[in-house]
């Protein structure tokens, strides 16, 4: 069963592009969709400005948590990730080990999409420290716990 579990929760992973990260800072909780990739760990990356929201609230408080959703109609069964964690600024040692696995990932060889403004954005990675899969098709509504990597 839990060779099955985080068979589907990689499968989950490796299909979706958006993470939904949700942070907190003292205006209160937020929601930011972001383009993400994982490595064989399951930590999870993203590029964004330092300046956003989302990106300024990791720097106050590294607690997030995020949803990974491949169901895209009602009529599918659900097929998702919830995930909670811890987040930070990558630094400039891993940046271009985690632009190459983002670009493996959608299929590209130049930096033309992860091509980033240094001044303005950085990597970010999330480690988490929970994960929950919901595969209705394999377990109806019964939420399973993802025993983390790392």
């Amino acid at each position: 069963m839990k060779d099955v579990v985080q068979k589907l929760a990689q499968d989950i992973l490796d299909k979706g592009y958006f993470l939904s990260l949700a942070t907190l800072d003292g205006g209160g909780l937020w929601v930011s969709d972001v383009f993400y990739v994982a490595d064989d760990e399951w930590n999870i990356y993203w590029l964004s400005a330092r300046d956003t929201r989302h990106s300024k609230a990791v720097e106050q408080n590294p607690e997030v948590a995020g949803t990974i959703t491949i169901t895209t109609t009602p009529q599918e069964p659900s097929e998702a990730l919830q995930i909670a964690g811890r987040a930070e600024r990558v630094g400039e040692e891993s940046n271009e080990m985690v632009e190459k696995l983002f670009l493996q990932k959608r299929g590209k060889e130049k930096k033309t999409e992860a091509g980033r403004n240094k001044e303005s954005q950085s990597w970010y990675k999330l480690t988490p420290t929970k994960i929950r899969l919901s595969h209705q098709e394999t377990f109806n509504l019964e939420k399973q716990d993802v025993a983390v990597k790392g």
